[in-house]
């Protein structure tokens, strides 16, 4: 995985997210071995039980 064994993507993308984020919020990332579907799933669960999730209504228009 490109997480595993480039030797600098782990400190290229938190330093990403922490120009994302505000400075106080404090993230850890970690390797998950049990397949990017679980690991995709666990972000979910996380993202969706956040209380920083923003709500976002989009107009759609529908054309023929």
């Amino acid at each position: 995985s490109l997480y595993r064994y480039h030797p600098h993507f782990k400190d290229n993308i938190e330093d990403c997210i922490e120009t994302l984020v505000n400075k106080d919020f404090q993230f850890t990332l970690t390797l998950s071995d049990d397949g990017s579907g679980k690991g995709a799933a666990m972000v979910a669960c996380v993202a969706d039980t956040s209380p920083y999730k923003e709500t976002r209504v989009y107009d759609e228009e529908i054309i023929n």
